[in-house]
């Protein structure tokens, strides 16, 4: 008798921890990775971002959700090249020291975008491109990550290796632009 109550507790106590242990509430750990890749190029990979605008004031004005995804890849001087569905002229690769893209329209295009590996103080003259931190905690809908935050003028970006592009925040003349990955599927 003692041992089916005994069991019966056991039983009951382990529901209420699968319960309230499996909250979406409870919080959630950071998503850290070990990825050569600043930003992953896989045929197939997606993100999904919303992109939120706020006037001068700080008000909230309108959003919008984006989906990106990785549609093809082509060999150009002997090294593979991605090209996304948001610009499809521009085409990206992984590089020793980071995210190249290239421009096919008009006069060819070339440089470093990201630089990945990175150190804090690192520049990117072409884009005025500074790595401030490569350990900032950022939250997001899609989770919590471990990201390298590039300053570029008055804009923020916040990167995650291996996810690529987690938080935006773009200052302009007509207000903020926040951009947030709220859900991503990597291959």
């Amino acid at each position: 008798m003692k041992t089916r109550i005994f069991l019966s507790v056991q039983f009951i106590i382990l529901i209420l921890l699968i319960s309230f242990g499996c909250d979406k509430k409870s919080p959630t750990r950071i998503i850290e990775t070990n990825s050569d890749q600043i930003i992953p190029l896989t045929i197939g990979n997606s993100w999904i971002r919303k992109l939120s605008y706020y006037d001068l004031k700080g008000d909230f004005t309108h959003s919008y959700e984006v989906t990106e995804t990785v549609i093809k890849d082509t060999l150009m001087d002997n090294i593979k090249w991605y090209s996304t569905s948001n610009n499809p002229q521009c085409w990206l690769t992984i590089k020793h020291d980071g995210c190249w893209y290239r421009i096919l329209i008009g006069s060819l295009s070339e440089g470093l975008r990201y630089k990945y590996p990175c150190s804090v103080g690192d520049v990117i003259d072409e884009f005025n491109l500074e790595v401030k931190s490569v350990n900032s905690k950022i939250e997001v809908t899609a989770g919590k990550f471990n990201c390298i935050y590039y300053q570029q003028g008055k804009s923020e970006l916040y990167f995650c290796p291996g996810i690529g592009s987690i938080k935006e925040i773009h200052y302009g003349k007509s207000g903020i632009c926040k951009v947030e990955l709220i859900e991503y599927d990597l291959l």
